[in-house]
């Protein structure tokens, strides 16, 4: 969805930084401003196991740090971006600030809703090939689907997945189970609330 407010220029990081909190994500894309609703309680499940897995791993060895949106990614002055996850290597730690990410990180996920897939699936896609960011990953909550790619001259490859498995090309020994991270608890699943992205 994208705010009815405009400007008479390109949105920047600063404009950003007005934004109201009121739980949407406020991001910039090609100096357009695009403001998304607040997750699903499906898209936050999924969050939180992604983010559980991935962290566990680049922790255990110490190979770098994940974070979880709200975290600004500057991409360029016109482009601000707040992954629902990404992971940056040791090797970048320079690129950490208090406010949040200059430049690419090494994988950022995003999760795709009905409102952001257009956004997800081809803006954020190019952006991130022009930028150089090597591993992007799309997780679909609701076909239960993780599209892993890297970027291979340019432009993303997806990777294959063996039996549900989704491996890393650039976390070391990263490995996600997508049925682990799709299963519901039977508890959660009767409730007739649960199938509703």
């Amino acid at each position: 969805m994208i705010a009815n407010l405009q400007l008479d220029r390109p949105y920047t990081a600063a404009d950003l930084a007005s934004m109201p909190e009121d739980g949407r994500k406020y991001e910039v894309i090609g100096g357009e401003l695009i403001v998304s609703p607040s997750p699903s309680e499906r898209h936050q499940r999924v969050s939180i196991r992604l983010a559980q897995r991935i962290q566990a791993h680049v922790e255990r060895a110490d190979i770098g740090v994940a974070y979880v949106a709200p975290f600004d990614v500057l991409l360029g002055e016109y482009d601000i971006v707040q992954p629902d996850l990404l992971v940056v290597l040791k090797e970048n730690a320079s690129r950490i600030s208090d406010t949040g990410l200059v430049g690419p990180p090494d994988l950022a996920i995003e999760i795709v809703s009905p409102s952001s897939a257009r956004s997800d699936l081809i803006r954020k896609r190019a952006t991130y090939a022009t930028c150089a960011l090597p591993e992007y990953w799309i997780v679909d909550p609701q076909q239960e689907t993780i599209l892993a790619q890297r970027l291979v001259d340019g432009r993303y490859e997806p990777m294959t997945t063996d039996d549900g498995l989704v491996h890393s090309s650039r976390i070391v020994g990263l490995v996600i189970d997508t049925r682990e991270i799709f299963s519901v608890p039977e508890w959660l699943a009767s409730r007739s609330d649960t199938s509703q992205q």
